[in-house]
């Protein structure tokens, strides 16, 4: 989802799962900032911005909203 097309990130929130050094480098050679929680098993550790590590739950939520669909024929 990186290379598509669209508006340039300034910032990438993700889970742990996406705690790789290649992934790391390659957003900030494209200019944004990794927000990317650490994997339990790193030596050496980086801070995580809570307050904005936060809005990544609030986006799931907003979007499990926007795209939920009744299933009744009516609707």
């Amino acid at each position: 989802m990186i290379d598509q097309p669209g508006p340039e990130a300034k910032v990438l929130i993700a889970d742990n799962g996406y705690d790789s050094n290649a992934i790391r480098d390659d957003l900030r050679a494209r200019g944004a900032e990794p927000l990317i929680p650490m994997k339990r098993n790193r030596l050496a550790r980086l801070p995580v911005d809570s307050v904005v590590y936060a809005l990544r739950n609030r986006l799931k939520n907003d979007r499990r909203i926007a795209t939920r669909y009744d299933k009744a024929s009516a609707s």
